[in-house]
């Protein structure tokens, strides 16, 4: 078979802390917690340089005066304590050279961990979503958010109302997370240079965090050393949701696992006749728990290295330890205040948006939060019970609005609240909004204020304001394909320097007339309850973020995976950030489980599959939660949304489309609507860069000439070091007079193996045929009525005649003119 082909530019059992008020005794007590394979969620690795000298034997930042006191954690907060209060406490003192002994130097573990709680002590959360609010919105000091100003008071269900406690807060933030695999040697040398040297050559080294499993068997080491009687972690169990922080090492610690009265590295202890890491005797990082400094050793445990062996099946959750790069010049240039009331606050999301047109009543373009995003459980905004309780002051950064407006010219800002209470049981006001300009210190207050919720939609305040700042725009427009060239350096101008630039691939959607279809003819039955997705084998290559899959990975929760099946980290919540980290397609993406009568169902051929869910709320099986919904894969890439009854009593669930990288991404509007979709579907449709083009963060765009078409473009964007960006399409034109009526075409690459080029010069809209025959003069294929624009375009031949190695000939008749083209078969 020939095919042609139209290039196209264009979680341990958690230990918890029982702390209720001011009682500071710290009660460990075991959930179900992960297994170490739900991974899913991809963390970028940080590259370490090797420090200049040998290390030390022993190095612990815990002892330094940066490093905050121990003391016993609050609630199910170990992930907020031990990222949080232990390491970004540490981060930020240490760049500020601020002792961590003073309460006014270390910051609140449970202002993050609030948001995402649902409003119990009971309940955990991940320190991935945690460290996400806090890039968004900083995170204060003790001293801005505990009940009391002096002493540290708990309260899970507190939120921390204040604009100016909440600008404070924002120079508490993180630029991102990273990590460092720490399951083999030279992971552990890393994660050792990180801690000694902070990639600095720094006399303060860094910390990190991990999740371990339990449940965790400690004992003391009994041998005749300095050591003897230090507690350590001898194994953990299976279920992974308990973080800690890891903040040094100790070469010089021995231990006797085998009882042969050895401590070495190089037997084989465990009998599988090998030497590994997991054979070693010598060495621990030292863990900074978050029990208090009753615990372990004066607050600390020992790990050994070998804990961290592959071999070992109960180690670090997804084989890493987190840094965590704290960023004190994030301070916002624009921020909204915002005064709200409302009796029931995870039934409201709050947003902002920006329009050009100052007459306009809605955004063109809208930025949500990780925060204040149907959060917090069933309680008034700030959870107490007061009446007080129900209005909150806070702040928001209105910075990243900045990229979709120009410098100078007057815009209409917005801030939105979404609420979704279909049983309309709650009541609330938008009371007060106004844009603080930190640039030149201008208030812009709305003039409207007070402003009554309405039930389950959408109401707004705006201002307008004219804010003159610097961001970059790409200043290119179309790039001339001068002969022999393989490069451009793509222009841009202004912004904050430390500049990425990036090809974008998208879908964009609009909403279709396709019919949710009740019935299909394959059942998955029985589920396999003990696996989070079933694989379905698809019948064609679906192209999906630039690769082709033959395979998916379905889920109960209204998902569909590519690669292998990931599984979610501890903790993890349905929303905006989750689809972000992930690759996949989530036509209703929530928390569900197949309803009595109801399942997952399939069909397919060789250029479609449908896969339909008929669920209900996994936490109830009451009429009125059950959902219908399917997602159709087409052949060419194009994916639909179709809903049947879709009155959902929850509104937390969320569809879209993601690359997992956390910056291509196309999330459906509608999402966390509780009766909108019903009966309604939605198309998605891909716009892709040609595999042959690569961007460097100099702006040099490489590319392959010869596989550029007349018409072809590309998407860019430029981000700079504030997070403020521009995108553009950059066309692409070849040199007048390059083609003449004796243009030849050279195929290429020649000889071949799986593919082959076919350049072709179109003036006249006639039809391309091509005709290949092999040494001997047989015809063995013929394909007529090509069509393509007038231009240089090229084609692609996929080898899938089963050709043997030799020598063919490819007839070309292009303009009317015949070509005969002598290729090789490798």
């Amino acid at each position: 078979m020939m095919k042609f082909y139209l290039l196209i530019v264009s979680l341990y059992f958690l230990f918890i802390i029982g702390l209720s008020g001011q009682d500071n005794t710290c009660a460990k007590e075991p959930i179900p917690g992960y297994s170490i394979n739900e991974v899913g969620r991809e963390i970028p690795e940080i590259k370490i340089r090797k420090s200049k000298g040998s290390l030390p034997p022993f190095h612990d930042n815990s002892l330094s005066p940066f490093f905050p006191p121990f003391r016993c954690m609050g609630y199910y907060s170990c992930h907020g304590f031990s990222s949080i209060y232990f390491a970004l406490s540490y981060e930020l003192n240490r760049m500020r050279g601020t002792p961590a002994e003073l309460p006014e130097n270390t910051l609140s573990e449970l202002f993050a961990y609030n948001f995402l709680n649902s409003g119990s002590a009971v309940i955990g959360a991940n320190y991935y979503d945690i460290l996400d609010i806090v890039r968004a919105a900083g995170n204060p000091f003790w001293k801005d958010f505990s009940l009391d100003s002096t002493t540290i008071i708990m309260n899970e269900k507190l939120w921390m109302t204040g604009y100016d406690k909440y600008l404070e807060s924002f120079k508490n933030r993180i630029s991102g997370y990273y990590a460092i695999k720490v399951n083999s040697e030279e992971g552990i040398e890393n994660l050792k240079q990180w801690l000694y040297h902070h990639n600095e050559d720094s006399p303060y080294g860094g910390v990190a965090n991990c999740i371990i499993g339990g449940p965790n068997v400690m004992d003391t080491i009994q041998l005749p050393t300095s050591y003897n009687g230090l507690i350590y972690l001898k194994s953990s169990g299976p279920y992974f949701s308990h973080s800690v922080t890891i903040t040094g090492y100790d070469d010089s610690v021995t231990f006797d696992f085998n009882g042969d009265g050895i401590s070495t590295t190089e037997i084989d202890i465990n009998g599988d006749d090998l030497v590994n890491l997991y054979d070693c005797e010598l060495g621990a990082f030292i863990i900074s728990e978050t029990f208090g400094s009753s615990d372990g050793n004066n607050g600390r445990h020992y790990y050994p290295y070998r804990f961290f062996s592959t071999v070992n099946p109960n180690r670090l959750w997804h084989d890493e330890a987190n840094i965590i790069v704290a960023d004190t010049n994030a301070f916002p240039l624009v921020t909204a205040r915002i005064k709200l009331n409302h009796t029931c606050r995870n039934k409201i999301k709050v947003f902002t948006g920006v329009s050009k047109d100052t007459a306009s009543i809605s955004p063109e373009n809208i930025y949500e939060y990780p925060h204040f995003y149907f959060q917090g459980g069933n309680f008034p905004m700030q959870g107490l019970s007061a009446d007080s309780s129900k209005t909150i002051e806070f702040a928001l950064d209105l910075t990243p609005l900045l990229s979709y407006i120009n410098s100078g010219e007057l815009a209409r800002f917005f801030v939105c609240v979404k609420e979704n209470d279909f049983a309309d049981t709650s009541e609330g006001y938008l009371v007060e909004f106004e844009v603080n300009n930190h640039i030149t210190g201008e208030v812009h207050l709305s003039p409207q204020n007070h402003l009554e919720l309405k039930n389950d939609s959408i109401t707004s305040l705006s201002v307008v304001c004219q804010i003159n700042f610097n961001k970059p725009e790409i200043t290119d427009s179309v790039i001339t394909l001068e002969p022999d060239i393989s490069g451009y350096p793509v222009s841009s101008d202004g912004g904050t320097p430390g500049f990425h630039w990036q090809l974008i691939n998208e879908y964009t959607y609009s909403q279709s007339s396709l019919i949710f279809p009740e019935t299909l003819e394959n059942n998955f039955i029985p589920w396999d309850s003990s696996n989070y997705f079933t694989q379905l084998d698809l019948d064609f290559d679906f192209p999906f973020y630039g690769t082709d899959y033959n395979s998916i990975y379905i889920s109960v929760e209204g998902m569909v995976f590519f690669d292998s099946p990931p599984f979610l980290w501890p903790y993890f919540t349905p929303g905006e950030n989750t689809i972000k980290t992930l690759k996949l397609i989530a036509p209703f993406f929530t928390n569900m489980k197949i309803r009595p009568g109801g399942g997952i169902s399939y069909t397919k051929n060789d250029t479609l599959a449908i896969i339909s869910w008929k669920l209900t709320n996994q936490n109830t099986d009451t009429p009125g939660t059950e959902v219908d919904f399917c997602v159709k894969l087409h052949s060419s890439g194009k994916i639909d949304f179709c809903y049947g009854n879709l009155y959902f009593a929850d509104n937390n669930w969320i569809a879209g489309v993601s690359d997992g990288s956390g910056s291509q991404y196309t999330i459906l509007e509608q999402s966390g609507e509780t009766n909108f979709c019903s009966e309604k579907s939605f198309s998605f449709n891909y716009i892709k860069h040609p595999d042959h083009f690569q961007i460097d963060d100099t702006g040099w765009l490489s590319f392959v000439r010869n596989l550029i078409s007349s018409g072809d473009s590309i998407y860019l964007k430029i981000t700079d070091s504030i997070g403020l960006f521009d995108k553009k399409h950059l066309s692409f034109k070849f040199p007048e007079g390059i083609f003449t009526d004796d243009y030849d075409p050279q195929v290429f690459p020649n000889p071949f193996s799986d593919f082959l080029y076919i350049p072709v010069y179109q003036k006249n809209n006639d039809q391309i045929s091509i005709c290949l025959y092999d040494a001997f003069g047989r015809k063995l294929a013929e394909i007529n009525n090509i069509h393509v624009e007038n231009g240089y375009h090229v084609l692609r031949f996929d080898e899938q005649y089963n050709l043997s190695s030799g020598v063919y000939f490819l007839n070309l008749t292009v303009n009317g003119k015949m070509t005969v083209k002598k290729i090789v078969k490798l």
